[in-house]
C-alpha cells in the first residue's frame, strides 16, 4: 500500500467515525483530490462533489471570491482558499470541504490548502501553505493531494 492509499483510508475512517461527508474545491490540482476520494471504496460514498475552477474569473463566479480579494491578497492566499472552502460547504451541504489554490510544476510548489469543517452549525478552518522546491510534477501533485487529505483527517478529528 502506498502513501496515498494509506491517507485515503485514513480519511475514510475519520469521515465515517464522525458521520461526515466531503467535497472539494480545486484550482491547481484540477479535480485530482476529488478523483482520489471517488476512486477509493472507503471514501467514494462520502464524496458529495468537486468543483474545479482554474482562472480568477471562474473562481469569482463559482466560489464568489470578489476580484478585489484576489487583487489584494493574490490568488494563492488563505483568503481565497477559505472562501472557496466555505462556498463548497454550502453548495454541497457537506461537513468537510478541501480547497486548494496554487502553482505546481516540475521544480516548484506554491500552494495554499484550506479545510473547512461544519459541525453543529459552527464552521472552523485549518490552513497549510506549501512553498518549496519540488522533484517532479507528478510527485509534487501527489504530495499536495496527500497533504490536503492529512490536514482534513486532523481537522475532522479535532473537537
Amino acid at each position: 500500500m502506498n502513501q496515498l492509499e494509506v491517507v485515503e483510508q485514513g480519511l475514510g475512517i475519520a469521515l465515517n467515525s464522525k458521520g461526515f461527508t466531503i467535497a472539494t474545491a480545486e484550482q491547481c490540482t484540477c479535480g485530482l483530490i476529488g478523483a482520489c476520494i471517488a476512486s477509493n471504496s472507503t471514501t467514494r460514498s462520502l464524496l458529495k462533489g468537486t468543483i474545479t475552477a482554474y482562472d480568477e474569473k471562474a473562481i469569482n463566479r463559482w466560489f464568489g471570491v470578489p476580484e478585489y480579494v484576489i487583487e489584494k491578497n493574490g490568488l494563492i492566499s488563505s483568503q481565497v482558499a477559505q472562501q472557496m472552502a466555505l462556498e463548497t460547504l454550502y453548495k454541497f451541504s457537506t461537513n468537510i470541504a478541501i480547497s486548494v489554490v496554487g502553482f505546481i510544476d516540475d521544480s516548484n510548489i506554491d500552494v495554499q490548502i484550506c479545510v473547512a469543517k461544519m459541525n453543529g452549525g459552527n464552521v472552523s478552518f485549518a490552513y497549510n501553505k506549501l512553498k518549496e522546491n519540488g522533484t517532479s510534477r507528478g510527485k509534487n501533485i501527489e504530495e499536495i493531494i496527500c497533504k490536503s487529505m492529512m490536514i482534513a483527517v486532523k481537522h475532522i478529528m479535532e473537537e
